[in-house]
C-alpha cells in the first residue's frame, strides 16, 4: 500500500481576476476551475512537474 507521503503533485494551477491579479492557486485543477467559475475569473496552468523538475507550463 502507497502512503500518501510518497504523492507528488505533478501540476500548480492559479486563478486571476480581471486585473490578472493571482487570487487562488493549487495543485488540484478541479477545485481551482471550481472557484474561477464562481467568482468569474480565468484560469492557468502555472508549472507541470516531469521527470522530478518543475518547469513553466
Amino acid at each position: 500500500m502507497t502512503a500518501m507521503t510518497d504523492w507528488q503533485p505533478t501540476e500548480w494551477w492559479a486563478s486571476f481576476d480581471e486585473h490578472g491579479l493571482l487570487v487562488y492557486e493549487a495543485t488540484d485543477e478541479i477545485s481551482v476551475r471550481a472557484y474561477a467559475i464562481s467568482a468569474g475569473h480565468t484560469v492557468r496552468r502555472l508549472w507541470m512537474r516531469t521527470d522530478s523538475e518543475w518547469r513553466p507550463a
